[in-house]
This record gives C-alpha cells, sequence and structure tokens, in this order.
C-alpha cells in the first residue's frame, strides 16, 4: 500500500509541476493578473516539488505536513462555501484538485509516523 501511495504522490507531484510550468514561464495575462498567474503557478511547482521530495524519502517534515492539512481544511472550507453561494468552486480547477490528491496522499503516507504531543527536535 505505501509503494501505491509513494507512486501516487510522484505521479500527483509531477502533474503539478507540469501543468504550473506554462504559467511560470508565459503566463496568459498581463499586469496584475499576471503577477497573481505567476505566484499561484510558482506555489503549485513548488507544491509539487515538495510531494515529490516526500515520495522519494522516508523523513517527512512536521511542517510539510501542517501545510498539507492545513491546505486541505482550507480548501473543503472554501469548497463548502462556494457550493452555498453558488460558485464553481476549487474542484472546477483540475490543477486544484491535483493539488489536493496530493496533500492527502502525503498526509496517508505519513500518518502512521505522526506521535501527537512528541516534542523532540529532529
Amino acid at each position: 500500500m505505501r509503494t501505491l501511495v509513494r507512486i501516487g504522490l510522484a505521479a500527483a507531484g509531477t502533474a503539478l509541476v507540469v501543468a504550473s510550468t506554462p504559467d511560470v514561464v508565459r503566463g496568459s495575462t498581463v499586469g496584475a493578473s499576471l503577477h497573481d498567474l505567476r505566484h499561484l503557478a510558482i506555489w503549485q511547482a513548488a507544491i509539487g516539488v515538495a510531494v515529490v521530495a516526500a515520495a522519494a524519502t522516508l523523513r517527512l517534515s512536521r511542517l510539510v505536513l501542517v501545510l498539507a492539512g492545513t491546505f486541505v481544511v482550507l480548501t473543503a472550507a472554501a469548497g463548502a462555501y462556494d457550493v452555498v453561494t453558488g460558485h464553481p468552486g476549487p474542484w472546477s480547477d483540475p490543477t486544484h484538485v491535483l493539488e489536493v490528491v496530493a496533500a492527502l496522499l502525503l498526509l496517508c503516507l505519513a500518518w502512521p509516523y505522526v506521535r501527537i504531543g512528541h516534542t523532540s527536535r529532529t
């Protein structure tokens, strides 16, 4: 099972990097919108690289887990708000769905090793 999760992580991370690259390189708009587009694309690429790295290593930072968990909770809250207000929401963007899948796979991979309340600084 862990091998399948790692393969899924590597695939999702690679797909995120590939999907975000065109917007990082050239963008499809101008001015402030281009800045926002590139900013989002850079974060998507960074998440993709981090997910691929997590698939390749046994050590995961708690900070990455906090980031992934927060991302999933806030995306769920934003999705619920969008449903209530009639907006298409984050689920209409395939790249965003990949981010959620990657975050969930990362949490699935790491959860057995999370020790709540452990204060070691390793």
